[in-house]
């Protein structure tokens, strides 16, 4: 037991380390936490007896099968699929054997995923304060191995040891949603935190100044308060909600990097500025890639061009950010998926996303809040993945996946309990 909890530690510690790369060329960013996974994945079958149900493995062969064949279909390269489902396996299924041999013991796992999230808030608080005085090592953390080739101390915005501001906010999402219920007391629940590690998760996220931090901040409010006091029964209470949200999205709008983001890309998107090339650049790429979506639903609505294979779709096209500043990854999950797996695939795997969703029923148990937390938590981080984060592999999708995936079943089970109970 001792060493699965081991590779358990060891795996979750890896979803963090996200920016620390190895030096060799196959043709995309090799992360150390690759060698990790293959290694865990190589360990588990001798210390484990793994479980997996036919129903799983049915559902993985038909998507392989389909991300495989598309590219046979429309000739286009193959190699981009082949490394696309080596990549997804490779970091699917350590995740999936872990929480197998700890039968699925997924409280115990979101303890722990809560207890690094405090950690890397705590480096990325310490970076602010550092940045202040301007002391490198406290803010550049590339003495120890990351990457940190865009940390801008002089804009006063964290990331902590992660590569971006945006990439500590999607990381923090599922914690973020569970310190917001916890510092509110809200919820009676079984994860009990305290409430300074709550209150240093929002900090953190607060001090990214990201635009997609204030709209995780946004959405995880609505959730919670709409669930709390629908507006059917609490019309005086949702008025104030809608007070405090028009609030702190006026507050963020007074920031002078998030707004020109939000002018621009209103003015883009609106045609009131033909002139796209005076946008900034982040708007500029985002643009690119849209247009990259909308020619792709002309020439290959259902099929796609196959999964690894933007950059086919992407090069047909004159882009006005300018060539080798922003790289042709699909800037969001979404213009990625339905420029590489078609329309229908896009559209069942966002059905799938809110299907997963857990709801909440008061008449159900503490640990069925808990299940609640973690579900919604990782929900608002996939909403945020889909607006603006493409890559399939990166930033912890696949733990939160199959931890979403897993606390689905769990909540099924917990609502049978409660009901027969």
């Amino acid at each position: 037991m001792k060493v699965k909890w081991f590779l358990a530690i060891v795996l979750v510690i890896f979803v963090f380390l996200d920016s620390i790369y190895l030096p060799f060329d196959f043709g995309f960013d090799f992360r150390l936490q690759y060698v990790v996974f293959l290694v865990t994945i190589l360990l588990y079958p001798f210390i484990s007896r793994i479980n997996v149900r036919p129903s799983f493995l049915l559902l993985a062969a038909f998507i392989l099968l389909f991300l495989l064949i598309t590219p046979l279909l429309v000739e286009t390269p193959i190699w981009g699929p082949v490394r696309q489902v080596i990549l997804i396996f490779i970091c699917l299924t350590p995740f999936y054997f872990m929480f197998s041999a700890l039968d699925f013991s997924y409280l115990r796992i979101f303890n722990l995923y809560l207890f690094f999230s405090y950690l890397i808030s705590l480096a990325g608080v310490i970076q602010f304060f550092s940045m202040l005085i301007h002391f490198k090592p406290g803010y550049d953390f590339s003495y120890l191995g990351f990457d940190m080739s865009r940390v801008a101390p002089d804009e006063l915005r964290i990331q902590s040891w992660m590569l971006e501001p945006s990439f500590l906010v999607y990381i923090l999402t599922p914690a973020l949603f569970y310190s917001l219920v916890r510092i509110f007391g809200l919820y009676k629940t079984q994860i009990i935190r305290p409430k300074v590690q709550c209150f240093l998760v929002i900090v953190a996220v607060l001090l990214t100044r990201s635009l997609l931090g204030y709209l995780s901040v946004l959405l995880i409010g609505a959730i919670i308060f709409f669930t709390r006091f629908p507006i059917h029964r609490s019309p005086v209470y949702s008025f104030v909600l809608l007070l405090v949200l028009f609030g702190f999205a006026a507050f963020a709008f007074s920031i002078p990097a998030l707004k020109l983001r939000i002018v621009d890309t209103f003015k883009v998107f609106s045609g009131a500025n033909n002139e796209i090339t005076s946008a900034n650049l982040s708007t500029q790429h985002f643009y690119d890639n849209y247009r990259v979506a909308i020619q792709s639903i002309k020439e290959r609505p259902l099929s796609g061009v196959g999964l690894g294979n933007y950059h086919v779709m992407y090069e047909k096209l004159p882009h006005s950010a300018p060539k080798g500043d922003l790289t042709p990854d699909g800037a969001s999950l979404f213009f990625r998926m339905i420029t590489e797996t078609g329309m229908l695939f896009t559209l069942l795997a966002i059905l799938l996303t809110f299907h997963l969703r857990v709801r909440l029923k008061f008449l159900f148990s503490e640990q069925y809040k808990d299940l609640w937390i973690i579900s919604n938590g990782i929900f608002v981080f996939l909403v945020m993945r889909w607006i603006r984060f493409p890559h399939y592999t990166a930033v912890g999708l696949a733990f939160f996946l199959m931890l979403y995936y897993i606390s689905f079943n769990a909540s099924k089970l917990s609502r049978r309990q409660s009901l027969d109970g």
